[in-house]
């Protein structure tokens, strides 16, 4: 209650030493306050040599909060003496329960994540509430281990696979999407699916005495040994091109070698910069171009000592689909876009796109308002019936870039042939080739195309997903040549 929580307050403020606390809702001019907050926090951690888990996640509630439904979603920052040092994104998970989707607090005042916790907890009165186990250990006084009970938090957190607050196009069996897709395909043929745990998205699906295991992204289709070969991407990359397979010219550097990496960098523009190991586009950055811009994409890309810098292929971004050496899907992926109808303005449509990725637990469309002024657009404007209109100059997939699929059919043999020939060097019998080229349509050795990456755990949510038309097609494939089923 809001007696309580100013009880709370009163006790932090007398535990940390502070006289002026204030905890209010967080606006649109908080926004770069927070990303420096956050920026702290993820540059403190790496300087310690400990893992920066849930950056990205953290950066997109802050940029794409006004996204969010109200109904579903609250954001809270905590200043004192006026100076924002902390923020909080919470809401419901489902009808029942709401889990703190992210809490960060300065250095300084860290234990005020505790209060800001509470304080996000207080505005969903109808739910049961969670917040990972841990963070209860270190509260500032007793009020707080009487608030948040650890064994509670720990019950709820193992209860937590209820019916959503929306029934989802995509019946959510478990909690990870690409995992759920699988299910439902191995349903449709037919085939045995045994859920081990719904929270960590582990399962296996099964026919007679064969038998696949999917833990959260990932599925045993691919020898253990492949999968981790293409994790570290400098390796995989030299592999592909040592077997003549078109890829970009890169070059690694370790933490202490940041000076010749601003060197390479401004000699092979344009380039990106990441991590060695990783995935999802984390510590990705895309065409730096001053030393200074080059030397943050460093410190971004920075884990385990060591960072990639290649060129840059310029093109379209295509992702294909390879299982036991056949091409099976191809997508192409686009910016976020909308389709006018004739009477609504583009931010309805974007709140309906919206709310079509919210229900399936995809990535929200964040608008870029700068690049819509390029076009002379607002987002007032009422685009006509049918016509396509982008809202941002970039296709990742974490800002609402959309696949869109390609008919395999219109694809030269040769650059097919160089696709699955890409995956047998790399002996993954499941990838998924990220490939730019200007032209998919045109061989790969005309128009300076190459692969940029080679996935052995690739998302399939994006070949189900594709132009908002659920197709299983592409996974059904996958377990029919598996489980040797025929039709």
């Amino acid at each position: 209650t809001e007696k309580n929580l100013e009880s709370i307050k009163q006790q932090f403020k007398k535990d940390l030493g502070i006289k002026n606390l204030l905890i209010r809702n967080y606006k649109k001019t908080d926004k770069k306050a927070c990303l420096a907050l956050l920026k702290d926090w993820y540059e403190d951690l790496l300087s310690r040599k400990q893992r920066a888990d849930g950056f990205y996640h953290k950066k997109a509630f802050i940029r794409n909060y006004f996204t969010f439904s109200h109904k579903l979603m609250r954001g809270e920052v905590v200043l004192v003496n006026d100076t924002i040092q902390g923020f909080v994104f919470g809401g419901y998970t489902n009808a029942q329960y709401v889990t703190i989707a992210t809490c960060v607090a300065s250095k300084k005042y860290e234990k005020l994540k505790q209060l800001l916790n509470i304080s996000i907890i207080n505005h969903f009165p109808d739910a049961l509430c969670f917040t990972h186990f841990d963070e209860t250990k270190h509260a500032p006084s007793d009020v707080i281990q009487k608030f948040l009970k650890p064994d509670k938090s720990k019950t709820l957190y193992r209860a937590f696979q209820v019916k959503r607050r929306n029934d989802p196009t995509l019946k959510q069996l478990v909690r990870n999407q690409n995992t759920n897709i699988y299910i439902q395909a191995a349903l449709d043929l037919k085939l045995t699916v045994k859920i081990i745990s719904r929270d960590y998205s582990c399962c296996t699906i099964g026919r007679q005495d064969k038998e696949l295991f999917l833990y959260n992204d990932s599925i045993s289709l691919s020898h253990v040994s492949s999968r981790r070969m293409t994790h570290n991407k400098y390796f995989s990359q030299s592999l592909l091109r040592n077997n003549a397979i078109p890829v970009p010219d890169s070059r690694i550097f370790t933490y202490n070698q940041e000076d010749e990496a601003v060197d390479y960098a401004i000699k092979h523009k344009p380039v990106v910069i990441k991590p060695v190991k990783g995935s999802l586009s984390r510590g990705l950055t895309i065409k730096p171009e001053t030393p200074q811009d080059i030397r943050e994409a460093f410190k971004l890309a920075l884990q385990r000592n060591k960072v990639m810098v290649e060129q840059l292929l310029e093109g379209k971004d295509y992702r294909i689909l390879i299982f036991k050496g056949n091409v099976i899907d191809v997508l192409w992926w686009v910016p976020p876009y909308v389709i006018g109808d004739g009477s609504s303005s583009l931010q309805k449509l974007v709140d309906i796109k919206d709310e079509y990725w919210r229900v399936n637990k995809l990535y929200n469309i964040e608008v870029d308002e700068e690049f819509l002024k390029t076009e002379s657009r607002t987002l007032h404007d009422v685009p006509a019936r049918g016509e396509q209109v982008f809202v941002h100059h970039s296709n990742e997939h974490y800002l609402g870039g959309e696949p869109v699929r390609i008919d395999i059919s219109t694809i030269p043999r040769k650059n097919l042939e160089m696709f699955v020939k890409a995956a047998k060097v790399s002996y993954l019998e499941y990838a998924g080739l990220d490939f730019m080229s200007k032209d998919i349509c045109v061989p790969y050795s005309e128009n300076n195309a190459g692969v940029n990456e080679i996935n052995s755990s690739p998302h399939i949510w994006p070949h189900y997903f594709a132009e908002q038309k659920e197709d299983i097609s592409a996974i059904r494939e996958i377990l029919t040549t598996n489980f040797f089923l025929t039709g």
